[in-house]
């Protein structure tokens, strides 16, 4: 507590306004300064959470849930005694509701004291009742501001906020510190240092607004308790709207949550990977127990649509030809991901395939990019799937980018480089519908009888803002599995007016190869690097040009065709 203490006197009087880092506590409503919350709502119950501080250590907490703002008409009510034991948090929860309705509720503390009030949602029961979820994940408080939390909490459409992990971070990231306080925040190293990190994190009002307004479901992911599992978790339970599944086992929080139309998984990444061996050399990520939970439940399973959520994005990603540029020793762009555990992912969309298990949509977070994917079997197979129509897809997935925590551009590579890598990726990876590297912010999945839709909402992070960027939506039909396909565009990008050359290899070394229409009359051929400046020039004498690339530095490269039509096209020199 004595580091949230100091945090709070820093920020109001030593140097860091409260205008300029957006982080203070609610003193108003003292001595509930975190605000409220709820979460894992069903159709007749509700986890509440509020934090009563040691003021009230062994004071009863009165709680109230009520139809109106008023609370003229209460119809569930409570106490709970205030300890240290959960470190002054109080979480009952409200039972006795009716399905998919709107309740505010609010905590009391001896002397009148009482928090603000909030807003909650029950889930629903009706099978044919669409509904409306927000989906976020890696949300750095250090990284940028929670514009993102601000907008989802405007938004009285969403039903509830699914967070699939990196909802607090353990370390500052150098290259992205845009909100550090004084002093420096450093990783935590015991319980009571995480405890501090989540109320750290609570003096931000955009997420005590999110909080307040809408039920949450979340999953915990590396970030959340790294190197420290057990003490992360148990900070993690007692500061979250997280009803254990097992109050008996505090290293579990896989669990199912119904909404009539849809079940909602979600799962655990982090607790059982690489404990049970699948085959010699092949562990599983999620662990025997667990993935017999999940395969099971998606057998069973009675709701139009089946939504997974997983802290890791589970599409294949290839970076076959990028490896020197971005760094990485494998030709995969995450082994942490399910690209570390093939063989679990394949028996799994084998495992819905066999059962012809319709509408499950897979809601992904951690890879901080916006990324669509039709999830086939095999996406090399041209006999097994068809990515014109993605027709041969099994399952969907919907992964938004980052609340806050740095993405392409942030982690160190130039913004220029987005399309190039993009179509590039895009023609390795044939089943990827949608790509966007630079992007901040949060998704939506509209789940409806007929289809579910995605989209993606943009906020900036680098200041306080209300503006948003609505980039991009895509549609799953009713028992397709695919993404419907309509014509892609990349956010910021102009669309070019000239005609693309066919490139290849992309990535290339020492030379490449450009194949031009052969109704043109082609005169030179030059080469632009980054900036702007031509760096080679040459003669076109026929329609397969190659090009001497072995002198050019790594980089992206602009090739411009000069004749008798503009022609123009993008490589990577690796």
């Amino acid at each position: 507590m004595k580091q949230v203490v100091l945090l709070f006197l820093v920020l109001s009087s030593a140097g860091y306004s409260q205008s300029n880092l957006n982080m203070y506590a609610d003193t108003l409503h003292a001595p509930f300064i975190y605000g409220v919350a709820s979460g894992d709502p069903t159709g007749t119950s509700v986890q509440l959470w509020t934090y009563a501080g040691p003021s009230t250590e062994g004071q009863d907490i009165t709680w109230l849930v009520a139809t109106d703002s008023l609370f003229t008409n209460v119809v569930a009510s409570g106490t709970e005694v205030c300890t240290s034991t959960n470190t002054y948090t109080i979480k009952p929860i409200a039972t006795g509701l009716q399905p998919y309705t709107d309740y505010f509720y609010r905590f009391y503390a001896p002397g009148n004291s009482l928090s603000v009030t909030g807003r909650t949602r029950t889930a629903s029961v009706n099978p044919n009742q669409p509904v409306n979820f927000g989906v976020v994940s890696c949300s750095s408080i250090f990284s940028g501001y929670f514009n993102a939390y601000r907008h989802m909490a405007k938004d009285a459409s969403i039903d509830a906020i699914i967070h699939l992990g990196d909802y607090i971070y353990d370390f500052v990231d150098p290259d992205e510190q845009i909100r550090i306080t004084d002093p420096f925040p450093t990783q935590p190293a015991n319980i009571n240092e995480w405890r501090e990190r989540h109320m750290y994190y609570l003096l931000d009002p955009d997420l005590r607004l999110a909080r307040q307004m809408h039920p949450w479901i979340q999953t915990w992911d590396n970030h959340d308790f790294k190197q420290s599992i057990l003490v992360g978790e148990r900070a993690f339970y007692e500061f979250t709207p997280t009803t254990p599944p097992d109050p008996n086992d505090i290293n579990k929080i896989y669990r199912k949550l119904s909404w009539g139309i849809a079940d909602i998984f979600m799962i655990d990444m982090q607790s059982y990977d690489d404990i049970d061996e699948i085959s010699p050399g092949n562990l599983s990520v999620l662990g025997f127990e667990q993935y017999n939970w999940l395969t099971s439940g998606l057998a069973a399973s009675t709701a139009k649509w089946k939504i997974v959520g997983t802290p890791k994005m589970v599409t294949y990603w290839s970076i076959q030809g990028l490896e020197n540029l971005l760094g990485s020793n494998t030709a995969v762009l995450f082994e942490n991901a399910w690209d570390g555990y093939a063989l679990e992912r394949e028996r799994m969309l084998k495992f819905i395939d066999s059962l012809n298990i319709d509408n499950v949509v897979f809601v992904s977070g951690d890879s901080h990019f916006s990324q669509l994917a039709d999830l086939p079997l095999d996406a090399q197979d041209d006999l097994v799937y068809f990515p014109e129509t993605g027709v041969g897809s099994v399952a969907v997935e919907f992964l938004p980018t980052s609340v806050s925590r740095g993405n392409f551009d942030e982690m160190g590579y130039d913004a220029s480089l987005q399309p190039v890598i993009v179509e590039y990726i895009d023609i390795v990876n044939p089943n990827h519908v949608y790509t966007e590297l630079l992007q901040h912010g949060y998704g939506i999945l509209n789940v409806k009888a007929d289809s579910s839709v995605a989209q993606y909402v943009y906020c900036p992070i680098l200041e306080q803002t209300d503006d948003t960027l609505n980039a991009w939506t895509q549609v799953v039909m009713d028992g397709d599995n695919h993404w419907k396909r309509q014509p892609k565009t990349t956010i910021g990008v102009a669309e070019e007016k000239a005609e693309k050359v066919v490139i290849y290899p992309n990535p290339a070394q020492s030379e490449l190869w450009m194949r031009l229409p052969m109704n043109g009359i082609y005169t030179t051929l030059d080469v632009y690097n980054g900036t702007g400046q031509k760096v080679q020039s040459q003669a076109v004498n026929s329609s397969l040009v190659k090009v001497n690339s072995e002198a050019l530095p790594t980089g992206i490269y602009y090739l411009v065709v000069n004749g008798s039509k503009p022609l123009q096209g993008r490589f990577i020199k690796q």
